[in-house]
């Protein structure tokens, strides 16, 4: 059941069949206070290729099973022998201190856009898991039966904007009933071996079920993916690659 747990910066509520409000999805920033990563109010940089990872703490809910995130983002950049090095006793252990069911490691994982700007700011909490340092990010609900199959669209708690700048390629996948997706991070999970450089010929190696498709492109403006009322649509594929749903891509068509 822990694959499908490795959702990046998921969230606990609104429901998981993907009905969506394009207002405010008119493909410009609608909030003036975004204040961009936790330890920042700039990104003046692009962070495309930042790595990161996370803690997932699994507990069940009456609601169902929830998996909330503590994130490296803006912290550092986990440094390998560290998030090497933690076995799963270790792992048993930070369950034990946060009182959940269980915890699982997600990433390392690189950001695919230019600029992440979030309403909610800093973390609300940070804490040591020995010594590297997480910050509170969000949480997944995940349901009484957990799906484990790639494709499947997980409802995320966060209220953040991506911008994917003019000039950067992108990583899009298309399915069923016209919904678009863009890759919002990319994981070295099952391959280690993957860049941003080669992401473009990705296609041939993914299973894509019917009526799924996979493009790269380059884009012509600047690109806006938020989520809509607080609630964003991911979904992961076979090498449990992260994309987005992009409303304002859809509304475009």
């Amino acid at each position: 059941m822990l694959a499908v747990l490795l959702v990046l910066l998921a969230g606990c509520s609104g429901s998981n069949d993907g009905s969506l409000n394009a207002d405010n999805l008119d493909g410009s920033p609608a909030a003036d206070n975004l204040n961009g990563n936790p330890e920042s109010d700039n990104l003046s940089d692009s962070i495309r290729d930042v790595r990161y990872c996370e803690y997932l703490a699994i507990e069940p809910t009456d609601e169902g099973i929830i998996a909330t995130a503590w994130n490296s983002f803006g912290l550092h950049d986990c440094p390998a022998q560290e998030w090497d090095a933690v076995d799963e006793e270790d792992l048993e252990r930070y369950a034990d201190d946060l009182d959940v069911a269980a915890v699982t490691k997600n990433g390392p994982r690189f950001w695919l856009m230019d600029e992440l700007l979030s309403n909610r700011g800093k973390y609300e909490e940070i804490r040591f898991f020995d010594n590297l340092e997480m910050g509170l990010a969000a949480q997944v609900l995940l349901g009484a039966t957990p799906s484990s199959d790639p494709y499947s669209e997980r409802s995320v708690e966060r209220d953040t904007l991506f911008t994917f700048n003019e000039g950067s390629e992108i990583y899009q996948l298309s399915g069923p009933a016209g919904r678009e997706y863009v890759m919002q991070s990319y994981s070295h999970i099952v391959d280690d071996t993957q860049t941003s450089d080669s992401l473009s010929e990705l296609e041939s190696r993914l299973a894509l079920p019917e009526g799924w498709t996979f493009t790269a492109r380059v884009l012509e403006e600047d690109l806006f993916v938020r989520d809509v009322e607080g609630i964003a649509t991911v979904v992961q594929e076979d090498l449990t690659n992260t994309y987005q749903r992009a409303v304002t891509l859809e509304n475009s068509q």
